[in-house]
Order: C-alpha cells, then structure tokens, then sequence
C-alpha cells in the first residue's frame, strides 16, 4: 500500500520526526511539504491513503485538504498538541473536532494519551497515540562540559507557548538555539550540562528525546508526553522545584546521569516508535 505524508515545512519537528520514521515502516511512504496547489486529484488518485502529520487545527486547513475529503481520498489527520493547554490549543481542538469534516477522517494520530482520550470523548473517529522519537544513532553521549550550563532550543516569539519568559528566572548560564536547525542540535547537546523545557504546551517533545540521546539529563514542565519517559523527580511545575533541583545538579559530578539519560532513550528510537504508526495504517487500511 502506497501513502503520502504531508507535513508542514522541511525543518519542523514533524517533517524530521517522518524523515526517521519511514525507514521502519512497512507501507511505502512517499513525503511532501503541504499540499503542493499543482497537485491534483488524479495525481493524488497515485496514493492508497493520505497522511497529513502536523497540527491539523482548523487554521492549519486549506481549502485544498478539505476538497481532498470532498474526493473521497482516505485521510488521516495529525493533532500534534497538548490536550490540557486551556489558552489556545483546547478551544482550536475544539473547533476542529466540531467541524463537519471530522467525520470523513480514516483516523485521527494524536501525539499523546491524554490527547487521544480527550479527542475520543469528542468523535467516533478513531483515534491512535503515535508519539515522537530519536535516531539514537545520529545523536550520541558525550562527556558534560566542565562549565554547568543550561540549554534551551525554541522560538521567543512564541513565548506565550514555550515559556520563554520564564528563562529570565534561571540563576545560571543559559544557552540557547533559535528553532532546531537539525545539523546542529548534536553539538548543542554537547556544550551543554542539563536541557531545560519551560513550555505551557508540548506535545509530544522531539528536544527532549534528542538530549536524552545525547546523554543529557532534561528538567521539564509537566506536558505532553513527559510524564511517559522522564523520572518524576525531573517534572516540575512551580519554579521553586525547578531551581533547587538546577541547584543540586550544579554542584554534582553529572557524569553518571549521562548513562541514566542515555538509557532512558532506548525506548524512544523511532525503530520502536513507529510500530504505533504501523498499526495505525493497518487498522486503517484494514477498515477500508
């Protein structure tokens, strides 16, 4: 069986995350940025199933993917966020569920549990829990820097989702990256002792898979998907939490935790990661 991959730019979490995804799946995947507007319906015709991967919020939709369920063409939609950020995602989660279209959906790829069971108790649609992953290849342990530093990768202009304000609390030496240029996280893991996650809202967070790769102990709020993967002790949710626990990490010996993230990445290679895409698309392909 033959699927498009839709995704929403060439250097977004969700493009990468299908760029490693598809080596290990069992359909062949063909991947595409958007909808191209010289894409006809013939030529979608080529394809068994289309799978949009990326937000899938109702302002995320154009006219082109909406003609395409008008078609008949099989979808499947991607909700990549955070079911319990009450600010912005749940009102355009809401929206997007209440819509006409939902209903002509294949199948609905959420990136976390608590996303699926909130979109469930919403539409019929099925829904999956298809998380990011890392290649644990590409990005390997290293020795921490002698420097106690924190990392942080995001946009600012998007404070009002990663929290960028909140950096201005932290009592130590701060590096950051703008975006997540791809070619370079791996030695932006390496200068930096600990990797820090201030968001309100995540989904399913590909940054933290990768520090932990890299063998990088991750201090992060409590979204998305962390609470699956990362120890309890390493979740905060007020800053109190969060800068006693920077404290202790700054005066110890961090060589040890660079096995303990290491090992806690294991579980997240997108070789095991896309056994939940898999049996998305045969349940899908199954049902047709």
């Amino acid at each position: 069986m033959k699927i498009l991959a839709i995704c929403d730019g060439e250097d977004s979490s969700c493009s990468i995350v299908m760029n490693q995804l598809i080596p290990h799946l069992k359909h062949e995947v063909e991947l595409s940025q958007w909808i191209d507007k010289t894409m006809t319906t013939k030529t979608l015709d080529d394809y068994d199933l289309i799978y949009i991967h990326y937000g899938g919020l109702l302002n995320l939709w154009t006219l082109k993917e909406l003609e395409i369920l008008e078609q008949g063409i099989p979808v499947i939609a991607g909700l990549r966020g955070e079911a319990n950020y009450k600010r912005w995602c749940s009102s355009a989660h809401n929206k997007y569920i209440a819509n006409d279209f939902v209903h002509k959906l294949k199948a609905i790829s959420c990136s976390n549990r608590s996303l699926k069971e909130r979109i469930s108790q919403l539409t019929d649609v099925p829904a999956y829990v298809t998380p990011s992953g890392v290649d644990t290849k590409y990005f390997k342990p290293s020795p921490p820097p002698d420097e106690f530093c924190i990392g942080w990768a995001g946009y600012n202009r998007i404070a009002g989702v990663k929290g960028y304000e909140r950096l201005a609390d932290l009592k130590f030496p701060l590096k950051y990256i703008t975006g997540r240029p791809y070619n370079e996280m791996p030695d932006f893991y390496k200068s930096i002792s600990v990797y820090i996650c201030v968001s309100y809202e995540e989904g399913s967070p590909v940054v933290h898979r990768e520090a932990l790769a890299s063998g990088r102990p991750v201090l992060s709020t409590r979204v998305g998907d962390v609470e699956d993967f990362l120890p309890e002790e390493w979740i905060f949710d007020d800053h109190r939490k969060m800068n006693e626990l920077l404290e202790y990490w700054s005066k110890i010996d961090l060589s040890n935790m660079v096995k303990t993230a290491r090992k806690l990445s294991h579980k997240l290679s997108y070789k095991r990661v896309a056994k939940t895409y898999n049996a998305m698309f045969d349940d899908v392909f199954k049902n047709l």
